[in-house]
């Protein structure tokens, strides 16, 4: 049997027909959860859900023994191997690739993984209308700017933002008010205000997240990112590329405005000076995880650092 896609398991669903065995799996917990819990409705069948077998992981005599059901299960009984937690990547784990071969034959196959934007910003109009509010796409985007494009937490900020609002239409202003920043947005932020040269407010975000005891390591990896995503942009610019370039080798499916954010963010540096800056960085994280310094002296050290190179590129 062929993979399938998330209508195609709808329209089982609703024509109540159904494979024998079926594999779900892929990054996005929401909707993995959700059609898992659509299973055990079934009257007409029964229903053995199978969560998180770590196939990778067993022994040869246990994965051919879990062949041997798999391969025989009775006419009225379905089977769904549910992978909440357990990660598949059949492109880089050769067992899941071999696992996936041999019961592609009779197990319709559904990797539901993150989806990108616009799907999202559908999702949350749709969503808002149900709670008898109303929020404009760009609001929408917005929302998902902030919060990240998990789907639990996101339908979590939703539900607060109605709640919040009553009735209307959301505006950016109730978003700023209600929702919840990742630590990528909020350094997200922190490095606007460095690109700006705008040190105290930099500072001040810092400290702000550093009240909030966001692990150093997680406000230093979402800095990473961000200079990452320009010394990519840079790199393709030399070839002649544009920043949207670089999503079709790096994974930003649904994330192409962090690659035009870099491209406007690093226009006055040179690859030579955002290289000066990742060496920066590199250097604060062996200091973070190695040194026993003070997290927060190594942070602001970095964060200097990085802004006195953004400073001499412009002058």
């Amino acid at each position: 049997m062929p993979e399938i896609t998330e209508r195609d398991l709808k329209a089982q669903l609703k024509e109540k027909r159904f494979s024998s065995l079926y594999l779900i799996y892929g990054d996005e917990a929401y909707l993995k959860q959700f059609y898992a819990g659509r299973f055990p409705m079934m009257s007409e069948r029964t229903c053995v859900l199978l969560k998180d077998i770590p196939v990778d992981a067993l022994a040869q005599a246990d994965r051919d023994k879990l062949m041997q059901i798999l391969s025989d299960i009775p006419p009225t009984c379905t089977v769904v191997l549910w992978m909440d937690t357990v990660d598949v990547q059949p492109k880089k784990n050769a067992k899941w690739r071999s696992f996936i071969k041999d019961i592609t034959p009779y197990a319709d196959l559904l990797a539901l993984d993150r989806r990108g934007r616009s799907d999202l910003v559908k999702l949350i109009r749709g969503g808002a209308e149900k709670r008898g509010c109303s929020i404009s796409a760009d609001t929408a985007a917005y929302l998902v700017s902030l919060t990240g494009d998990d789907l639990t937490n996101l339908l979590k900020e939703l539900e607060k933002l109605c709640a919040y609002k009553g009735a209307g239409e959301i505006t950016p202003q109730d978003v700023d008010a209600v929702a919840v920043r990742t630590v990528e947005a909020v350094v997200f932020d922190l490095s606007k205000a460095m690109f700006a040269r705008e040190g105290a407010r930099a500072f001040s975000i810092l400290a702000l997240l550093l009240r909030q005891k966001t692990e150093p390591t997680a406000i230093l990896g979402a800095l990473i990112a961000c200079y990452v995503d320009i010394y990519r942009v840079k790199v393709f610019a030399l070839s002649g590329g544009r920043p949207e370039d670089a999503a079709s080798v790096f994974n930003y499916k649904g994330k192409e405005f962090r690659l035009r954010n870099a491209a406007r963010d690093g226009r006055q540096m040179s690859v030579q000076d955002v290289r000066r800056c990742l060496d920066i960085l590199y250097n604060c994280d062996k200091n973070l995880k190695g040194s026993g310094t003070d997290a927060r002296l190594l942070l602001e050290k970095c964060v200097t650092e990085l802004m006195l190179v953004q400073h001499s590129a412009r002058t």
